[in-house]
């Protein structure tokens, strides 16, 4: 099987996946869970701006993603679990993804304390053997 997950020449580079999430000609089309994931990620956002002090990066990209599209039902939940089940639509077929965020510091070194890794791992069988069959 081949299929294009997405058109890249006509997408506008981003460097950031926050953004990536929220504009309309990134990924936020194919995120049908879009609402709780919009949410989630601004909780998320918000949770490290009040971490390390509201540092303006942090600030003009919050307010960067709120403009491009807000969510419709925001979901001001005060807890986030470990990951994040995200519902993607590719290629016509509806996959369940989960997200975990990875977050390295040392006592001695402040650099390691903004490298974070979000990885996506398939959630159930069918995304599996979506994959898979992507990859072969």
């Amino acid at each position: 099987m081949t299929a294009q997950i997405m058109d890249s020449s006509s997408t506008p580079p981003t460097m950031n996946i926050l953004e990536a999430i929220f504009r309309q000609d990134c990924y936020r089309p194919f995120i049908e869970s879009w609402d709780e994931v919009a949410s989630h990620t601004l909780r998320r956002l918000r949770k490290r701006m009040l971490a390390f002090g509201k540092p303006p990066s942090d600030d003009a990209l919050y307010k960067r993603v709120l403009e491009m599209s807000p969510p419709d039902k925001p979901n001001d939940s005060p807890s986030d679990g470990p990951m994040l089940t995200i519902d993607f639509k590719l290629s016509g077929q509806s996959l369940k993804m989960f997200s975990t965020l990875s977050q390295f510091s040392t006592a001695l070194d402040a650099g390691m304390e903004e490298l974070l890794v979000k990885s996506y791992f398939p959630a159930d069988e069918l995304c599996k053997a979506f994959f898979e069959q992507f990859a072969s």
